[in-house]
């Protein structure tokens, strides 16, 4: 299963595919016959990463709420990114997304293109009530990412925005 966009494909990882990703992309890359070209997988992207597939290995029945997708440019096999549900949903049935893209594809429209597509999948799980996201206040282009696709400002903090997409 995979989504699409009109430039792209979203893919979805195995936990197996992950564990590649994170241990060792170069076989990764000769595995599912993508080069991988995403954004850097270290700090706080590496964290989410590896709780995810933590949660896969021990029950793959989560799939819905911890599989990583990752944006492919399917004329050249290169991923660019990737965008993901951060876990279950909470008290409200609300689900947080992430994502993330190499700065080589800033500004073309590419993750507003997945966000689109990826928030329409999360609406045809069962349970899933809305959907939000959290930026910092500095990072501009990911608010507009999230404006374009009928997010609002719902909370604000010292360092970051926490949007709500309109139902």
């Amino acid at each position: 299963m995979f989504l699409k966009t009109p430039r792209m494909l979203l893919v979805p990882l195995s936990w197996k595919e992950l564990e590649l990703l994170l241990d060792e992309p170069i076989k990764f890359s000769s595995a599912t016959g993508m080069m991988y070209h995403g954004e850097r997988i270290e700090g706080a992207i590496r964290r989410v990463y590896a709780d995810a597939l933590r949660v896969l290995r021990r029950d793959s029945s989560l799939k819905e709420f911890y599989q990583v997708w990752v944006l492919l440019l399917p004329s050249k096999s290169t991923i660019i990114g990737s965008i993901l549900i951060k876990g279950l949903p909470d008290e409200h049935d609300l689900v947080e997304i992430g994502y993330g893209l190499h700065s080589d594809y800033f500004g073309k429209g590419l993750m507003t293109e997945a966000v689109e597509v990826f928030c329409r999948h999360i609406r045809t799980i069962r349970g899933v009530k809305g959907i939000i996201a959290e930026t910092n206040k500095t990072n501009i282009a990911s608010q507009r990412v999230l404006e374009k696709n009928r997010f609002y400002v719902e909370r604000k903090t010292k360092t970051a925005y926490w949007y709500r997409q309109l139902e």
